[in-house]
Order: structure tokens, then sequence, then C-alpha cells
């Protein structure tokens, strides 16, 4: 007995030391955890600011096209989606004519990729996919009619008789005019206004985005 009493002590240590070491280690797994999460949402927020600095520095050419039997005129105007807002949006109410697109449009209309991106955060990355325009075709002008066109930013003589025009094969409801298309566009800007917001900042300047 008095053998066992003369080494409590030195077992009262070893259980102290072990204590002390599992608690280093969970504290340094915790601290790395803590460090993976930090980093993840450095990226999230560096994807999200690259996604909106697109959508800032992007501009539509909305182009018009009317031709009959004795007539034709053409005419444009441009669309910075900076500035994209719900007044926006109202002022362009009755913009709901049917779209087509330049080939250009189609080759440089890109936001859709950061649904694609990782470190997106997943309601953003869910209203970006919707932007996909996978299927399309060639569009034929007829001899007479209306038709309004959209590129994006300026590439050509927008006055003339539109050429190398696609039309989406599929129907897609986000782009059948240039008001639903818009109305997406500030779903995304709103949507990755809300998630910045849901870390507590609120020093945003929301007409920045």
């Amino acid at each position: 007995m008095e053998i066992i009493l003369k080494y409590v002590p030195f077992l009262f240590g070893l259980i102290a030391i072990g204590i002390s070491l599992s608690s280093f280690l969970l504290s340094k797994r915790i601290a790395g955890n803590y460090d993976i999460k930090k980093q993840f949402l450095k990226s999230q927020f560096e994807a999200v600011s690259e996604m909106l600095k697109e959508i800032n520095n992007t501009a539509f050419v909305v182009s018009n096209y009317s031709v009959s039997e004795n007539s034709e005129s053409a005419g444009y105007y441009i669309v910075n989606l900076q500035e994209v807002d719900e007044e926006y949006l109202r002022l362009r109410a009755s913009d709901t004519q049917i779209l087509s697109f330049y080939q250009n449009f189609i080759d440089h209309w890109k936001l859709y990729k950061h649904s694609k991106n990782v470190f997106m955060p997943k309601e953003i990355a869910s209203e970006l996919s919707k932007l996909n325009l996978t299927t399309y075709q060639a569009r034929e002008l007829r001899n007479s009619g209306h038709y309004k066109f959209l590129d994006i930013s300026i590439t050509g003589d927008y006055t003339e008789r539109p050429s190398n025009l696609i039309t989406p094969i599929t129907s897609l409801p986000i782009y059948e005019n240039i008001l639903t298309l818009l109305k997406q566009v500030l779903v995304i800007k709103q949507t990755a206004a809300k998630w910045i917001k849901s870390f507590e900042i609120d020093d945003i300047n929301i007409e920045g985005i």
C-alpha cells in the first residue's frame, strides 16, 4: 500500500501532462481548422468581388432594327450593368420585345462561368448558373419587321442592318427580352450583397454593386 501511495503523485503528474498535451493538440487542431475556414472565406470574398467587378465593367448594346418594303431604320442604346437597379427596371418596364443576339455576345458573355468557381457561395452560384446560354442557332432577318438585338460592349456599327446574329433554340425565360435578363443581373447583385451583409458587414456601398 505504501508503495502505491508513493507513486500516486507521479501518476497524477502523468495524468496532468496527458491532459495538458491533449488540450494543446486540441487547441492546435481548432486553430488549424479556424485558419482553413478563414482562408476559405477569404477566397469566397475574392470570388464574389471578381464576379461583381465583371458585372460593373460590362455594358450591353441594345440595338433596334426596323425594315419594311420602302424603308429601314436602326438605332441603339447602352446599358451599363453597374447602373441596373429597381428604378432602372421600372424605366424599362415596357421593353419586352423578344431578343436575338450578336455572335460577339455569345463569345464574350461569360458571367455564368463564375458559377463554376468552387469558392463561389452556393446561393450566388445558383443564380449565376441561370445565365448559361448553351443552345442557339443562326437568325435570319425577314424583309419586314421590327427586331431587337443584344451585344456586349461596342463592337460594330449598330445603325446598319444587323448581321452575324443568333437566337436561342430552347426556351430560356431569362433571355426572352432585355428586361428579364436585367432582372436576373439585379437578382445576382442583390444576392451577393445579402451574402456579404450576412457577415455583419454593413459598411457596404450598395450602389457600387
